[in-house]
């Protein structure tokens, strides 16, 4: 018997904002791999919410049709019965937070399913060690950068050990080494017989893993893929498919050259911070030129994110200073005269509208409506402008922050982790919007782990790891063997 079964569901939410679903029937045998893709907003995590049962009790709109797990249909389970067989990861680790410190999150699970006390600390111990995250025991929450979060989250589920996982973009903010280690956890869980249920853009990692691959466009099912069939297909197929590819060897590096580099606009000098006493930034020095477009990789925890945030003006370090065209800049000006898109879109969307959001500190005028609806049409958001921003989907929303980057025309721009929830076709249009970002004569850097953004959309990658600048080269096609091997675990 399938451990999963939907038949004809269907759901709509209410006041029809994201898309939904239209008569999906799927079965999920135990053991099996699952991989649910399709472009952004075509009705992926709607369909990880019905089947853990969060739709349509805690979003609400018109559900139809019947989920069954091991025979049994969700809609008559409690939240809690749900929860001690399925196992789910959000696209945002923060929202399943309940307590403080990263050890208690691992227990929290366990605790509320009432295991006994050694129990506890066995399975809490043995998600540590088995997902290889030690460094982050006892650790707080809010010190954590995003992967670290993530990893977390996926810890605190591990530990229940259910028999069917639902995974939402589980890789999106892993590094390297992590994202390769988390295809290993789920071959694990395989041959333990649990399901793998995850709904992925990025596909490289799990291309020797998965049974199937299930094809979603616009809320139906198009096409369902076994291993051979998906390795069959050309990469011109998968990105006609809006696919991302199985073989990153095959993405090569955008023409075009670099500035020159002794026009050094923004300069970062021996910046330093720290956090509860640990050393997070240990003197970092970087310096880029208007054009350039400047990739920022290394493992996750190393700094990244927390640079950008002193180099927007959003935080002050305790050493370094920044000069923007040769002035040293203090906070206040770099706020004005940089843009920061933030990993996660929820928290830098304000207006009640699409287009609203994109006026938010400029003139509402004939000239900037029609600047907005263009940067809206090359970003695959037209027909959008009237919508909230919170009933986008998630790379919906990503690409609105963008969007509203674009329009700032900062001087220097920062963005984190900008394609981690989006297909092929929206990577390639921020690909574009990025590069023309660097043709306007901005200053921007990329903070990623994800290798086909990176090669088709920078000029330069500089790499933190330890709180320092340990590597920084021009990117051609000589060199993308080194971001491979530095990216591709």
């Amino acid at each position: 018997m399938p451990m999963v079964e939907l038949r004809d569901v269907s759901f709509r939410y209410r006041g029809g904002g994201t898309e939904g679903l239209n008569g999906i029937s799927l079965d999920i045998e135990p053991g099996e791999i699952v991989v649910l893709a399709g472009e952004s907003g075509c009705g992926k995590t709607t369909l990880t919410r019905c089947i853990n049962g969060l739709v349509p009790r805690f979003y609400e709109g018109q559900f139809s049709g019947t989920v069954l797990i091991d025979g049994e249909d969700v809609s008559r389970r409690s939240i809690g019965e749900i929860g001690r067989q399925i196992g789910s990861v959000f696209q945002d680790p923060r929202s399943q937070f309940f307590t403080t410190t990263s050890t208690a999150e691992v227990a929290f699970a366990c605790e509320h399913f009432g295991f006994p006390a050694h129990e506890i600390r066995r399975r809490v111990d043995q998600a540590f060690e088995d997902l290889g995250i030690e460094a982050l025991r006892d650790r707080s929450v809010f010190d954590l950068s995003t992967g670290e979060r993530q990893k977390i989250a996926m810890a605190s589920v591990y530990a229940t050990r259910p028999r069917l996982y639902v995974l939402d973009e589980p890789s999106a903010n892993l590094d390297p080494e992590a994202t390769a280690h988390l295809a290993r956890i789920i071959e694990a869980l395989r041959s333990q017989g649990a399901a793998v249920v995850i709904a992925e853009h990025r596909l490289h990692y799990l291309a020797g893993i998965l049974d199937r691959l299930v094809l979603i466009r616009r809320g139906e099912i198009a096409e369902v893929f076994g291993r051979e069939a998906l390795h069959a297909l050309a990469p011109a197929d998968l990105e006609g498919r809006g696919l991302r590819q199985l073989d990153l060897t095959r993405t090569r590096a955008q023409s075009g050259s670099a500035p020159l580099r002794d026009i050094a606009y923004f300069q970062g000098h021996d910046v330093s911070v720290s956090f509860d006493k640990r050393e997070v930034l240990a003197g970092v020095s970087l310096q880029a030129s208007r054009g350039e477009v400047v990739g920022i990789i290394g493992p996750n925890g190393a700094g990244k994110t927390t640079f950008a945030r002193v180099a927007t003006g959003l935080a002050e370090p305790q050493g370094g200073r920044f000069r923007f065209h040769y002035r040293v800049t203090p906070a206040r000006d770099r706020l004005s005269n940089s843009f920061f898109v933030l990993q996660d879109a929820d928290y830098q969307l304000y207006a009640e509208s699409v287009i609203d959001e994109l006026l938010i500190g400029r003139s509402d005028s004939v000239n900037t409506r029609t600047r907005a609806g263009e940067v809206l049409v090359r970003l695959g958001l037209d027909g959008l402008a009237d919508r909230h921003p919170q009933s986008l989907s998630g790379g919906q929303k990503q690409r609105l922050t963008i969007a509203a980057a674009t329009l700032r025309e900062s001087s220097v721009v920062f963005l984190d982790e900008p394609t981690s929830g989006l297909d092929a076709a929206n990577l390639l249009r921020v690909v574009a919007e990025i590069r023309d970002l660097g043709r306007n004569g901005q200053v921007v850097f990329v903070i990623s782990h994800d290798y086909e953004l990176l090669v088709r959309a920078c000029t330069r990658i500089v790499r933190i790891e330890n709180g320092v600048v340990d590597a920084d080269y021009p990117l051609d096609d000589q060199s993308t063997a080194l971001l491979r091997s530095q990216l591709i675990a």
